[in-house]
């Protein structure tokens, strides 16, 4: 918000995308501490609301900053997209550490502290005498890149990889073009990504009904499959508001 030149804009951009990158580690921290029977619906609510609701705020705050005529508006509106980011700087001493982590670098003390504090929050008693060991001293090699393609690993990694990016490809090529449809009828992009924001919480919702049910791989391919029938029906111009409404749902 302060950079005057193209080159610090660039560089302050480059450090926001090395901060980004760092954001699927939570969501494993998240995946460690959070019980098998609900890690499902924990992960859509966490991830997805969250996200959604993050993207609802931008959409909120660009269509109050951004439609003002002044030359500085975007600088304001950076320093309100920064804003929440300075919670995380204050949650970061709470968070625990991963227990993964703590069994493999054979820190059992403060695991077992940990174990005790969360058994504790959680109203359940731990055995008489409850105590961690490592299970092993060896020295475990270094992962690397390469271990992702290990003939164990090789045909989950490639697909996942292929799932990933169909998501990623589809979801911001949606979001991009869907807004350029309201704003067609009304003339206000940003009331238009507004709108198109808040779409998305139905699905989370209808995501978060099936996941339990039908298991993860059969609910993502019932989304998947909706969200082809709705991109199909976006290739059609001229819609009706409501109609265009629903396939962005």
């Amino acid at each position: 918000a302060v950079t005057r030149t193209p080159e610090a804009f660039l560089l302050m951009r480059f450090l926001v995308g090395v901060g980004l990158g760092g954001a699927p580690t939570a969501f494993t921290l998240f995946t460690e501490w959070t019980p098998a029977k609900y890690r499902g619906l924990a992960l859509i609510v966490v991830q997805g609301g969250f996200w959604s609701c993050g993207a609802v705020y931008e959409a909120a705050i660009a269509w109050g900053i951004l439609t003002r005529p002044e030359p500085n508006a975007w600088r304001w509106f950076l320093v309100l997209s920064a804003a929440p980011s300075l919670l995380m700087l204050g949650m970061f001493p709470w968070l625990p550490e991963s227990p993964r982590y703590l069994l493999v670098a054979g820190k059992t003390d403060r695991l077992q502290a940990l174990a005790r504090e969360a058994a504790a929050r959680n109203g359940v008693q731990l055995p008489r005498g409850f105590k961690l060991t490592a299970t092993t001293q060896r020295k475990l090699p270094k992962a690397r890149f390469a271990d992702l393609l290990a003939p164990s690993l090789r045909v989950t990694t490639l697909l996942l990889w292929v799932i990933w990016f169909a998501n990623v490809f589809a979801y911001y090529g949606l979001v991009f073009v869907t807004p350029d449809y309201f704003r067609l009828q009304d003339g206000n992009e940003y009331a238009a990504a507004f709108i198109t924001t808040l779409a998305e919480f139905p699905g989370l919702l209808l995501a978060a009904r099936l996941v339990d049910p039908l298991g993860r791989k059969q609910s993502q391919a019932v989304m998947h499959f909706a969200c082809m029938l709705g991109a199909f029906g976006l290739c059609f111009t001229g819609l009706p508001r409501g109609v265009l409404t629903l396939l962005a749902v």
